[in-house]
């Protein structure tokens, strides 16, 4: 369990100044996760290569196709506003 010392010398490590309450708070939230990894800890986990296996084959990169367009006019005259060969949108920032 994270006891007020740890939770004091954490937050002059960090330069973080809490009111007391968040003091306790954050105490009682560390010491909550640091249960939970303990408990994670006790569980008897074995490696599995199949598992490793099955994210490999899945996160394949396919193979890039080019593939031609033909419509390149009609995408063009969907632009209200044209200057010169450039073609004009809405600004997105203000």
């Amino acid at each position: 369990m994270i006891n007020r010392t740890i939770i004091e010398k954490i937050l002059n490590l960090s330069k973080i100044g809490l009111k007391e309450k968040e003091k306790e708070s954050l105490q009682k939230d560390l010491s909550d996760i640091l249960d939970y990894i303990e408990k994670i800890d006790e569980l008897k986990i074995k490696e599995s290569e199949t598992l490793l296996f099955k994210i490999k084959e899945y996160s394949k990169a396919r193979e890039d196709e080019i593939e031609s367009f033909d419509n390149k006019k009609g995408i063009v005259a969907l632009f209200s506003e044209k200057e010169g060969s450039f073609l004009k949108v809405k600004s997105v920032f203000k």
